[in-house]
């Protein structure tokens, strides 16, 4: 009987010190496992970046082009502006055609070679029927622009035909009133700015101080605005 009691009480011991022993050992084995996984995690997540490597160089920004109105809107803005049954331009149609509608390459707008008979609007060419309707700004455009403004403008018919429109003439006192009317024939949606404006009046006392007729300082302030490109712009 007391045999018995004391195997009882060993396996009883024996069994307390082997559950502590696991209980000891079983954190130490999840604490292991889970900082081996962490390990194993940024291993895995560095491997990652290795292989995919982030592209930090900056894209180039598509650049947005800045499309312009084409000859018809162009030949039509002169004729309405020009055109003048007291001051008639006597050549405007043939100068409208030479530096607007004969440069449909520069600005833009496919003809009709069936408008009329001579193929006049395609300026005699098929070609011209392939055009793109609009056309960015260029320079060779705009010194074609330019020119047609001189050849108009260069004439005190031109200088007459439009300020009537704006029920001015040569007489009138240049001001900030009368330029922003003037201003008006080309831009037609919006005013100028103040910079605009004083550049005008500048330009104006400069020709003042030169001694300049009233019509040729009118010349001068209406050929800054007719020749400025930004009118053309969408």
């Amino acid at each position: 009987m007391m045999k018995k009691t004391k195997m009882s009480l060993l396996l009883l011991a024996l069994g307390i010190v082997t559950t502590q022993a696991y209980q000891n050992c079983a954190p130490m084995q999840m604490n292991d496992f889970s900082s081996t996984s962490v390990e194993a995690e940024g291993h895995d997540m560095g491997s990652g970046s290795g292989s995919h490597p982030v592209d930090t160089t900056e894209k180039p920004r598509p650049s947005q082009k800045q499309l312009v109105v084409n000859k018809t809107v162009v030949a039509g803005t002169f004729r309405e502006i020009f055109t003048s049954t007291k001051y008639p331009i006597t050549n405007l149609e043939g100068l409208i055609d030479k530096w607007v509608l004969y440069k449909g390459a520069q600005f833009g707008g496919a003809c009709n070679y069936y408008t009329s008979y001579s193929g006049r609007d395609c300026s005699g060419s098929t070609a011209n029927t392939n055009l793109n309707h609009f056309t960015e700004s260029n320079t060779v455009r705009e010194s074609f622009h330019v020119q047609l403004c001189e050849n108009v403008l260069g004439v005190d018919a031109g200088v007459h035909a439009a300020l009537e429109k704006i029920g001015l003439t040569s007489a009138s006192a240049i001001n900030t009133q009368t330029l922003s009317a003037a201003y008006g024939l080309f831009y037609r949606a919006h005013p100028p700015t103040e910079l605009e404006i004083a550049t005008l009046l500048d330009l104006n006392t400069a020709l003042t101080a030169k001694s300049a007729s009233p019509i040729d300082k009118w010349r001068a302030a209406l050929s800054q605005i007719c020749e400025s490109p930004a009118w053309q712009l969408f």
